[in-house]
């Protein structure tokens, strides 16, 4: 996709999208916009090296003192773009949004991100298609690499719906565990010392997805888990084999849904872009 066909031009791209990001530290100096990068702990040396971000790269916003968010503001960063929020509706039984791209069947992804899956995240079809196989999965979001990250993000994935959706938190030591989740983990038998072995698992896993108490389902809800990712069920039920239909986009609609990506993203990012002017 280009600019033009979301409705912004060059200058509008460069800020709101990239953040100048391809910018050279001369071509930053030649905007004004290196203040605002020393401001967030850039240096020339740093930016023009490639060398590690600083401090505030890895900062949620409301981490960022109010200087920095100032200098960020000015960079076209907002809590939602800053935080990464996945601003896509959530019509589920889950706390964020289903990465539904995630849960289409290898055969049916495009060539580029059946590509990208496989290069860049290291799946194959099979433990693509057997959700939970891949042992890119076992790592948490910020596991994963540098360059791993935007491609993940290509492919629908965000820091939230990675570790809740892929990882279930399995990842996140037992003390990091927000409270709702630490609560649902407690319902599903979980205790601090089974959920720092990666070979204990609670009786509740010996279960199928279909003999979950209403509770147990709620709570494994909370851990983004469905029938395709219920350990219990393993390979009986993947995303050839399932027999949920309402986990899976039919083709019709995600030729639709693909079709209409770039209005949709011009809408989003031109009311985003005006809430801010």
């Amino acid at each position: 996709l280009i600019p033009s066909q979301l409705g912004l031009d060059d200058a509008s791209w460069d800020c709101w999208i990239n953040h100048f990001d391809s910018y050279g530290w001369s071509d930053l100096v030649r905007k004004g916009l290196d203040k605002h990068m020393m401001g967030l702990g850039w240096s020339e040396t740093a930016w023009n090296e490639d060398m590690d971000p600083p401090a505030t790269d890895g900062k949620m916003w409301k981490e960022l003192n109010e200087t920095e968010q100032l200098h960020a503001t000015e960079l076209c960063f907002a809590q939602e773009n800053w935080d990464r929020i996945d601003m896509t509706s959530n019509d589920g039984p889950f706390p964020f949004p289903k990465p539904k791209l995630r849960y289409i069947i290898w055969e049916k992804l495009t060539a580029e991100e059946q590509q990208i899956a496989q290069n860049v995240l290291l799946y194959e079809e099979r433990t693509w298609n057997d959700v939970g196989l891949a042992d890119i999965e076992k790592r948490a979001w910020d596991d994963l690499t540098e360059y791993q990250r935007p491609y993940a993000i290509q492919l629908g994935l965000y820091q939230r719906t990675w570790d809740c959706f892929l990882n279930h938190y399995r990842a996140t030591k037992w003390d990091g565990l927000s409270e709702d989740v630490l609560n649902a983990a407690i319902v599903l038998g979980w205790d601090k010392d089974r959920w720092s072995r990666w070979s204990s698992e609670p009786a509740s896993h010996s279960k199928s997805w279909s003999q979950l108490s209403q509770e147990e389902t709620s709570a494994a809800h909370v851990m983004c888990h469905f029938d395709v990712t219920w350990p219990a069920d393993g390979s009986s039920i993947n995303l050839v084999n399932q027999n949920d239909n309402d986990n899976i986009v039919n083709d019709a609609s995600q030729v639709a849904v693909r079709a209409l990506l770039p209005a949709v993203l011009a809408v989003s990012v031109t009311a985003f872009c005006s809430s801010y002017a």
